[in-house]
C-alpha cells in the first residue's frame, strides 16, 4: 500500500488551534495561500508597472486579457462538474474520470488554438500591429499550459486536499516573481517578460502532474467516450456561466482597444491607466474562489444530503463575502489618491478617476462568485448562468455607448452597474427559491458597519494620519466580524 504523505505543518498549527472542522481548515488554508498569491501577483504587477511606461503596458495587458477570453474556450467549463462529479464517485474510479478529463482538453485547447489563429488572420486582426499578433501567438502557449494545470487542482479540491492545491498556486507565482525580477534587473524587452510567465506555468504543470501521480499513483485507464461526452454536457451551463464571467472581467481593456477614439499611442495609453486601477480590482476578485473552491464540495454534498445544512452554510458563506469585499471596497475607495501613486509612480495618476470607480465592484463580485456557487451547488446553474448573460449582454451594450467617449472612466462605472445587475437578479430568485439562505439579521451589523465608515472616512478635512488611524480600526472590526462568523455553529459544525 502507498505510504501516506504526513500532513504539513499548517494543517497541524490549525489543529493545535482547535480548528478541528475540515471545511474551516481548508477555508484557511486555501484562503491564506490565495492572500499569499494575490501579494505575489501584485509585486508582480507594481514591478511591471513601474517598470513600463502606459503605453507599453497597455500593449501587454491587452494580449494578457485577450489570453485570458480565449482561455475560456480551453477550459470549457468541465473543471467544475469535474469537481462536483469526483467528489460523489468513489476513489476507484477516480482514474477514469482523470482520463476522461485529459482526453476533454485535449480536444478543448486544439480547438482554442485553431480559432486563436484564425483569428489572428482575419479582418478582426488588422487593427493590431505585427508584434502584438506575435505575442498573441506565443501566449497561446501559456495559456495550453494554464488550461492542463487544472486537472491536478480539480483533484484535490474534490479530495479536499486543498493544501496541496494551495501549494502549487505559491509555487507558480514565486517562480513567475523571481523570473520577472531577473528580466527587469537585465532590462529585458516585452518579449523576455512574456517568456518568464510561460517558463512559471511550465514548471507548475510538470511539478503538479508528477506529485498527481505520486499521491494516487500511475491512474492506467482509458478514456471512456461517455465520461468525456458527460463532462461535455455537465459542462455546458458552467462554459456559458464562465464566458459571461470572464467577458465582464476582462473583455474591457480590449473593447478599448477597439472603441476608445485616438491614435494607436493614445489608446494603449488608456488600456495601460484603466490596467493599473483594474488590478487594485483583480487583485481582490479572486479572493472569494478560495473561500469556495474549500466550501463547493461541502455545498453540492449537503444539498443532496442535509438541506438544513446547505442552508446555513450558504448563509455564512454570503455574509463573510459581502463583510469582507465590502471592507476591502471601502478600505482602497478612501486611500486611492495616496495608494496608486504610491506604488505605480506619478506617471499613472491619471487612473486615480478609474479606480475610484472600479473599487465598488469588488464586494459585488465577491456576493455574484458566492450566489453562482450556491445555484450550482443546488442544481441550478442555468439559472446563473442565464443572469450572467443578461449581465454580459447589458456591460456589451453599455460599453459601446460609453467607451469611445470616456475610456477607462466609463468601463469603470460600467462594471459597477453590470455586476449590480447581476447582483440583483440571483438576490432576487434566491428569496423565492431559497429564502431561508438569506438572514437580514446577519446582514445588517456589516451593512452598518460598512455605512459608517463611508460616512466618517468622507469628512471634510479629515488629515492623512487620522484616516490611516480609522482604517486601521476598520480593518480590524471587520476581522472580528469575519471570525464571529467563523465561530457561528453553523460552520463549525
Amino acid at each position: 500500500m502507498r505510504r501516506m504523505l504526513p500532513k504539513t505543518a499548517v494543517l497541524n498549527l490549525l489543529r493545535w488551534l482547535g480548528i478541528e472542522s475540515h471545511i474551516a481548515r481548508n477555508a484557511i488554508v486555501m484562503g491564506s495561500a490565495e492572500i499569499c498569491v494575490r501579494v505575489l501577483n501584485f509585486a508582480i504587477s507594481v514591478l511591471l508597472f513601474r517598470y513600463l511606461d502606459p503605453q507599453e503596458m497597455g500593449a501587454l495587458r491587452f494580449v494578457f486579457s485577450a489570453g485570458i477570453l480565449f482561455a475560456i474556450i480551453g477550459d470549457g467549463g468541465i473543471s467544475r462538474p469535474a469537481v462536483r462529479l469526483i467528489t460523489r464517485v468513489p476513489r476507484e474510479q477516480l482514474g477514469e474520470w482523470v482520463q476522461a478529463l485529459t482526453a476533454a482538453r485535449i480536444l478543448l485547447n486544439l480547438i482554442m488554438v485553431g480559432l486563436l489563429w484564425f483569428a489572428l488572420r482575419s479582418p478582426l486582426s488588422h487593427q493590431l500591429d505585427q508584434t502584438t499578433r506575435l505575442l498573441l501567438a506565443v501566449w497561446s502557449v501559456a495559456v495550453v499550459f494554464q488550461n492542463f494545470r487544472k486537472n491536478a487542482e480539480v483533484v484535490f479540491q474534490a479530495h479536499q486536499e486543498i493544501q496541496y492545491h494551495a501549494f502549487f498556486l505559491l509555487l507558480n507565482r514565486t517562480i513567475a516573481l523571481i523570473a520577472q525580477l531577473y528580466l527587469v534587473w537585465r532590462k529585458s524587452d516585452i518579449w523576455g517578460i512574456v517568456a518568464g510567465f510561460i517558463i512559471a506555468d511550465a514548471v507548475d504543470l510538470a511539478a503538479s502532474h508528477l506529485f498527481l501521480l505520486y499521491r494516487y499513483g500511475r491512474l492506467r485507464c482509458l478514456p471512456s467516450l461517455k465520461r468525456i461526452r458527460h463532462l461535455f454536457v455537465e459542462g455546458v451551463p458552467f462554459t456559458l456561466n464562465l464566458i459571461c464571467q470572464q467577458l465582464r472581467y476582462y473583455l474591457d481593456p480590449v473593447l478599448l482597444k477597439y472603441l476608445f477614439r485616438g491614435t494607436a499611442s493614445t489608446v494603449d495609453t488608456q488600456i495601460g491607466l484603466y490596467s493599473s486601477a483594474l488590478t487594485f480590482v483583480t487583485t481582490f476578485l479572486f479572493l472569494p474562489n478560495s473561500l469556495l473552491a474549500a466550501v463547493f464540495p461541502e455545498l453540492a454534498r449537503t444539498y443532496v444530503q442535509d438541506r438544513r445544512r446547505y442552508r446555513s452554510l450558504a448563509c455564512d458563506t454570503l455574509n463573510l463575502l459581502f463583510l469582507v469585499g465590502g471592507g476591502l471596497a471601502v478600505t482602497v475607495f478612501f486611500l486611492r489618491q495616496e495608494l496608486l501613486p504610491l506604488l505605480y509612480g506619478q506617471k499613472y495618476s491619471d487612473a486615480v478617476p478609474m479606480l475610484g470607480g472600479a473599487v465598488w465592484a469588488i464586494p459585488l463580485v465577491f456576493l455574484a462568485t458566492g450566489l453562482s456557487a450556491i445555484f450550482a451547488a443546488g442544481n441550478r446553474q442555468s439559472f446563473a448562468t442565464g443572469a450572467s448573460w443578461i449581465a454580459t449582454a447589458s456591460k456589451l451594450v453599455l460599453c459601446y455607448m460609453f467607451l469611445p467617449h470616456y475610456g477607462g472612466l466609463g468601463a469603470s462605472y460600467v462594471m459597477v452597474g453590470t455586476e449590480g445587475l447581476l447582483v440583483g437578479i440571483l438576490l432576487v430568485e434566491l428569496f423565492r427559491w431559497e429564502r431561508q439562505v438569506l438572514n437580514l439579521r446577519t446582514l445588517l451589523p456589516a451593512t452598518l458597519l460598512h455605512g459608517g465608515a463611508v460616512m466618517i472616512l468622507s469628512s471634510a478635512g479629515l488629515p492623512m494620519r487620522a484616516k490611516l488611524v480609522l482604517v486601521v480600526v476598520y480593518a480590524l472590526l471587520v476581522a472580528m466580524g469575519a471570525y464571529r462568523i467563523y465561530r457561528r455553529r453553523r460552520l463549525r459544525s
